[in-house]
């Protein structure tokens, strides 16, 4: 309620509360699946708190550990759709943080990896709308990092994979 009324300190220390708390839980269940993920929820919180007040530092430091957490559950699950689509999520938090501090390399690359998994996820998740839009998000991110490391072919055929999917989302809109 306090994020959504633009009020980031009290939204910031509820989020920290939050992250408290899970990080207790996690001691005291042990390393649960759904720990795990509730406290890597709690993280993403917290990043995209600093993201709002422009900490990128703090940031991308709350969606490492977040991003590193999200890897854990994928092995620990196998390559679930959730499992998939969480650490899709994480490596873009981690990529928009490198991409606003102006590190275009590692944004790129991180990108590039969202974008495949999220590849394999349209592929197990039947092409859902849900996973259509995962994907092309993490194109828009990509074609960004292509585009201003100068990789205009890779730019070029991630823009024409967003056209096809445009058109796919078109269609099941339909």
């Amino acid at each position: 309620a306090a994020q959504a009324q633009g009020d980031w300190q009290q939204a910031v220390a509820a989020f920290r509360d939050s992250l408290d708390l899970r990080r207790q839980l996690l001691q005291r269940l042990g390393a649960t699946p759904e720990a795990m993920r509730d406290l890597s929820i709690s993280l993403n919180n917290v990043g995209k708190a600093a993201q709002a007040q422009g900490d990128w530092q703090q940031a991308g430091a709350a969606f490492r550990e977040s991003l590193d957490l999200s890897r854990q559950l994928l092995q620990r699950l196998g390559a679930t759709p959730e499992a998939m689509r969480d650490l899709s999520v994480s490596l873009n938090n981690v990529g928009k943080a490198a991409q606003a501090q102006g590190d275009w390399q590692q944004a790129e690359a991180i990108f590039g990896e969202s974008v495949k998994l999220s590849r394999k996820v349209l592929e197990r998740a039947n092409n859902t709308h849900r996973a259509l839009a995962a994907l092309r998000f993490s194109l828009r991110l990509y074609v960004q990092a292509a585009e201003a490391l100068g990789k205009t072919e890779q730019a070029e055929a991630a823009k024409t994979e967003l056209l096809s999917l445009d058109e796919r989302i078109q269609k099941q809109s339909r």
